[in-house]
């Protein structure tokens, strides 16, 4: 694969609910290179996030494959599937998904414990992540006590810390105002720059894509176009 580290070739997603059929994804191909910012821009209901889950190996697809890092992962069964997301991928969720009884850095540590890493090494590995991304300030508080857009970059600390080959976000600024969304993009590009990190991001929100090398867009589960972060948001604004 080369400079390729995802590839995903004829993805089709298709939901049964008693007769009815619903096709969420419609043949996507998609490729996304080592170390670039790849946005995915649609509307509600486009198929962003069934796309994420499929890259990510939470979902399978009805037909098609996705390879990472030259491991096909679409082959992969679910114990192994648990394994290699643990150690190749981390996801950032629109909702943080940060565990509101433990402190920040016992948040960020938690996908090690899940490794099997000492209690030691990893409050060390996790307090460093922190304080190379600024955070290291906010290590003892928790999530209640931080705000919207320091709780979405703590979720990123937690899915970088594993040193992941990707990082898949879902609308990481839905729930930020817009002074807030692109400081998290700043903070995203830092950390792109700093660790090498591929981030695949689903969105509808143009500051976020206007910051991405590349973008798709996506409609009704099929790909229209693919093409650099600003060029998207305008043809995305005359659909």
């Amino acid at each position: 694969m080369d400079n390729l580290i995802v590839k995903a070739e004829n993805l089709v997603k298709i939901y049964q609910s008693g007769k009815v059929r619903v096709k969420a994804l419609d043949g996507v191909n998609l490729i996304a290179h080592r170390g670039e910012i790849l946005g995915i821009i649609g509307p509600s209901g486009s198929g962003k996030t069934t796309l994420l889950n499929i890259i990510g190996g939470l979902d399978k697809p009805t037909k098609g494959t996705v390879f990472i890092d030259n491991t096909e992962i679409t082959k992969l069964s679910e114990e192994e599937l648990v394994k290699f997301r643990l150690r190749n991928i981390g996801f950032v969720f629109q909702f943080f998904n940060l565990i509101p009884s433990l402190s920040v850095v016992e948040n960020v540590e938690l996908p090690l414990a899940l490794l099997g890493v000492s209690r030691i090494e990893r409050r060390e590995l996790a307090s460093t992540t922190l304080r190379e991304l600024g955070l290291i300030h906010r290590a003892n508080f928790k999530p209640s006590e931080l705000s919207g857009g320091e709780q979405q970059r703590v979720a990123i600390a937690r899915a970088i810390i594993t040193n992941p080959k990707i990082v898949l976000m879902d609308e990481p600024t839905g729930n930020l105002d817009s002074e807030n969304a692109k400081n998290l993009m700043k903070f995203i590009e830092k950390v792109q720059e700093k660790y090498g990190v591929t981030f695949i991001i689903a969105t509808h929100d143009p500051i976020v894509v206007r910051q991405c090398e590349r973008a798709y867009i996506l409609r009704d589960g099929r790909f229209i176009e693919e093409l650099n972060g600003q060029a998207a948001v305008n043809k995305y604004s005359k659909l």
